[in-house]
Formats: C-alpha cells, sequence, structure tokens
C-alpha cells in the first residue's frame, strides 16, 4: 500500500511539472488542434497577453494547400480593436498575424484552417513578446 501511494504521489509531481512548464512557455504548442479526413478542418483559439508577434502555424499529411481565416479581438484598457483575414498557403504553415496594436494588453485569437484534399491536420498558435 505504501508504495502504491509512493507511485501515485510520484506520478501527480511529474504531471504537475510538466504541466508548469508548459504553461511557461510562450511559444509552446500547447494549445492546438488536430484533424483527419477528406477537407478536414479545425479551429484554434488562444488568449495572448502583450503580444508583439503572434503566428498561425499548420502541418498536415501529406502536405497540400490549405486556407486559414483569422480573427483578432485586442485589447488595452478601454481601448478595443478588431481585424481579421484570410489566405491560403501550401503546408507547412507559419503566417504571422499582426495585431493592430503592437502594445496590446491582450488578444484573442482564433484560426481555422481546412486541408484542400484528404489528410491528416495539426493547427497551433504562438505568441514572441
Amino acid at each position: 500500500m505504501r508504495r502504491l501511494i509512493t507511485l501515485l504521489v510520484a506520478a501527480s509531481s511529474a504531471v504537475l511539472i510538466s504541466s508548469s512548464a508548459l504553461a511557461a512557455t510562450d511559444h509552446a504548442k500547447a494549445i492546438s488542434c488536430s484533424a483527419s479526413g477528406a477537407a478536414a478542418t479545425c479551429t484554434v483559439t488562444r488568449t495572448m497577453h502583450h503580444p508583439n508577434v503572434i503566428r498561425v502555424h499548420a502541418t498536415a499529411r501529406p502536405n497540400q494547400m490549405a486556407g486559414v481565416t483569422w480573427s483578432m479581438t485586442c485589447t488595452k484598457g478601454k481601448d478595443v480593436d478588431s481585424t481579421s483575414g484570410s489566405f491560403t498557403a501550401r503546408t507547412p504553415i507559419r503566417h504571422r498575424l499582426r495585431p493592430s496594436d503592437r502594445h496590446s494588453g491582450s488578444c484573442l485569437v482564433s484560426a481555422t484552417v481546412t486541408l484542400a484534399k484528404t489528410g491528416h491536420l495539426r493547427a497551433w498558435l504562438t505568441k514572441q513578446r
């Protein structure tokens, strides 16, 4: 029984440590989505605090054309500004989205990626300060 408790404590500690490491890393791929099939689609949404550079990323197997639509609502104090757009690119995608105010307090960013053909899709958002 004592050994089981020791194993459970060790396992929960490892989970907490790895979760903390992911949360502390702004560029971690912790907020992501994946989909498979014909015209696979996934949407990823993330709130980012004090972003200077925001990127949408996508990979596919096999590599192919993908459509991306995105929207961003940024706030700083009482000021709120929204932008959106769309583009088509070949995977792998690493596309920069520019906040309307480079010194925003926080931005809610959402991106939807849709594959042109059948495949496996993974998408995520990253930021840099």
